[in-house]
């Protein structure tokens, strides 16, 4: 592994088990962020992410190509979370789960590669706490040796947009991506 490898890769991270608190901007309600790493997935925790990924908006936006229009299920969100710890064993993506102080997911948020790609969902039922997340996920993942992170968003995402500007990331690139659109890159620099 070279140098560059090593500063992108949040080695000091992997040894922890991560816990953050974020805060409703909106309510001042106090959600907690935790890494995947070692997180236990409830039988409630994996209906309750079925039911997040098959909201209509995050479905067509995230899923329906990907699961070529079939229903997201609870298998579905079963391999998500195999996916989850398979990203930390393997050092290739980290996921983090966002809960409400009973304990529901409410959302959640990813680092994938040592690229720095950002990724996160949340329940449409709850707002106000994604951008705060991003940006404490950009503490963490400036902790761990990374030195920007960037997110593609669909044009027609306005409010994927406003986190990302809200956290203060900059748009860098527009694209044009076959079956989903205008796309844009934005960018966030950690150094």
């Amino acid at each position: 592994m070279n140098h560059q490898e090593q500063m992108n890769t949040p080695q000091n991270i992997l040894e922890t088990n991560i816990r953050r608190i974020i805060e409703n901007f909106q309510t001042g309600e106090k959600y907690e962020m935790q890494g995947g790493k070692d997180m236990v997935f409830t039988d409630e925790d994996i209906k309750k992410i079925a039911e997040i990924c098959s909201q209509e908006n995050k479905y067509n936006l995230l899923f329906k190509d990907m699961l070529q229009g079939k229903p997201y299920t609870e298998e579905d969100a079963r391999k998500f979370v195999n996916w989850v710890k398979e990203g930390w064993d393997k050092q290739s993506h980290y996921v983090f789960f966002l809960r409400k102080p009973d304990g529901d997911i409410v959302g959640c948020i990813d680092i994938k590669g040592k690229e720095g790609e950002v990724g996160y969902w949340a329940d449409e039922n709850y707002s106000g706490f994604m951008t705060n997340a991003a940006k404490e996920l950009s503490s963490i993942a400036r902790e761990g040796g990374f030195e920007k992170l960037f997110a593609w968003v669909r044009a027609i995402n306005d409010k994927s947009i406003g986190v990302l500007e809200r956290a203060g990331y900059e748009k860098v690139l527009e694209e044009e991506k076959e079956g989903k659109g205008l796309s844009f890159q934005y960018e966030k620099q950690l150094k």
